[in-house]
């Protein structure tokens, strides 16, 4: 038996080895003109995509407990490291699972559990954050007259009995 690959503390123990498929991303952003063709400005890369495909066999392991085990700590959505024989990879996360129970023993208990897994390179980045500066806005401040040039109003009654104010 040989440990094929590690993920964090999670050893995949095969009797042989067959492949494991290794994806590549770029990502371009793709500016349209008026006259064909358009035109495309590389932003970058993406991280790599590793599948594998795991067997458990009943004959030197607990299938079912494995793969438990193996679900639990990819549901903590964290990253670990993967080595694939003795290379260290870099820091992955699962992304996705499928099994497949080949076959069952009387009892009703996998005798092979069979896992197509598919892991994600992990990159952690910093979110920028920009702080804005906000003023308040204030009301407009009224320039105050000068005493003198300040208006009053004054009531006044005319020779007829009428009461009327005037601003003077």
């Amino acid at each position: 038996m040989i440990e094929y690959a590690q993920w964090g503390d999670i050893v995949f123990e095969l009797l042989s080895y067959k492949e494991h498929k290794e994806e590549n991303s770029f990502i371009y952003a793709r500016h349209e003109t008026i006259f064909p063709p358009s035109s495309l400005q590389w932003m970058g890369k993406e991280g790599r995509k590793l599948n594998m495909t795991l067997r458990w066999h009943n004959q030197w392991c607990n299938p079912e407990e494995r793969y438990r085990e193996f679900k639990e700590e990819a549901e903590k959505g964290e990253a670990k490291k993967l080595i694939i024989a003795t290379k260290v990879v870099g820091d992955f996360v699962v992304e996705k699972i499928n099994a497949t129970i080949n076959q069952v023993d009387v009892w009703g208990r996998p005798v092979i559990i069979e896992v197509d897994v598919e892991f994600n390179e992990y990159f952690k980045k910093e979110i920028q954050k920009r702080q804005i500066k906000t003023k308040k806005q204030q009301a407009p401040a009224r320039a105050k007259k000068p005493e003198a040039a300040q208006k009053k109003v004054v009531t006044k009654t005319n020779p007829d009995g009428y009461t009327y104010r005037r601003i003077e």
